[in-house]
């Protein structure tokens, strides 16, 4: 399956008041692996994974109401769409020995967001973008973390937290929603 890239980039997304609360509070929150389990390998082939699983692509908890409207607000202002909001939560990304390349929830999200809040800034802390070629994944676009970024893309396409090619170690938090669009 090709998917055409469709993967926007905003530097500064929240405003300073706003990304300050959030960036003081994040590391603070209950954290859960109640969900998003990581379910396709670098091949594409199907997995199961229990609960648990060190196969977990992140750990998280539900974003404020107001918050998440906050997002999809800016979202809608800076990309000229109407989205309705399916899913917002902060994430918390620990160090990963592989990719974890996935695609989520194309079935019920067309766009997504991840703003990156707390983390050392680096090329191979951010997100990799990845392209089919011959039944297997290749990283195609790397993203690199900067707090205050924001990636807002088109949600059939594959993608992978990078802090697997990194040798820093550091957790990595982040704001991610899912969006359908309103037509």
């Amino acid at each position: 399956m090709q998917t055409e890239f469709d993967i926007n980039i905003k530097d500064n997304f929240i405003e300073p008041k706003i990304f300050k609360s959030i960036y003081d509070k994040i590391p603070f929150y209950e954290y859960s692996d109640s969900s998003h389990r990581y379910t396709h390998d670098i091949a594409g082939e199907i997995k199961t994974t229990p609960f648990g699983n060190e196969r977990h692509i992140w750990f998280g908890t539900s974003a404020e109401p107001e918050i998440a409207d906050y997002i999809r607000k800016r979202c809608e202002k800076l990309y000229n769409k109407k989205l309705e909001l399916r899913y917002c939560s902060y994430t918390l990304v620990l160090p990963r020995e592989k990719p974890m390349v996935h695609c989520d929830a194309r079935d019920t999200c067309t766009h997504q967001i991840i703003v990156y809040i707390r983390g050392d800034r680096g090329l191979h802390r951010g997100t990799g973008f990845y392209t089919e070629v011959n039944n297997k994944y290749e990283l195609n676009t790397h993203i690199g973390f900067n707090e205050n970024r924001a990636i807002f893309w088109y949600s059939p396409v594959f993608h992978s937290p990078l802090t697997w090619c990194d040798e820093n170690k550091s957790k990595r938090y982040s704001i991610i929603a899912q969006y359908k669009e309103i037509k």
